[in-house]
């Protein structure tokens, strides 16, 4: 099993939602090309054996072959089975390939790593590009 995690390529739109009064947040996910709402901080991210986490709740399960996720609101921290495609990242990031904007913690890749820059160390089993 393979996944993609991609940043949005539209402009960011925050979405806000309303709870018993209070206004917060709202991100969203699009797995393979359905759209899921996701409320609060919920911005940890885990594609594994074929399951997409996010905050410590599963969203989806039963997901096999080429997996593609477009995550709307910022990335806390990001685990792929397969390559991660994403913007910034504020805490690590851990999957087979990575390309990615600005990761602000550490880089964990079986292959290769292309980023603007990491705010913590970075082991691969191949090229690493940063900057």
């Amino acid at each position: 099993q393979r996944g993609t995690v991609e940043p949005n390529q539209t402009k960011r739109r925050k979405g806000i939602g309303v709870d018993g009064g209070r206004r917060h947040n709202m991100n969203s996910i699009t797995i393979n090309g359905v759209r899921i709402e996701v409320q609060g901080n919920a911005s940890n991210i885990s594609i594994r054996n074929g399951n997409v986490t996010i905050g410590g709740s599963v969203v989806k399960t039963g997901i096999t072959g080429e997996v593609r996720v477009v995550w709307d609101g910022p990335i806390a921290s990001l685990e792929c089975d397969g390559s991660a495609v994403t913007g910034d990242v504020a805490g690590n990031v851990c999957a087979t390939s990575i390309q990615a904007g600005d990761i602000n913690g550490n880089v964990y890749a079986g292959s290769s790593v292309t980023c603007q820059k990491v705010g913590g160390s970075i082991q691969a089993g191949g090229s690493v590009k940063v900057g």
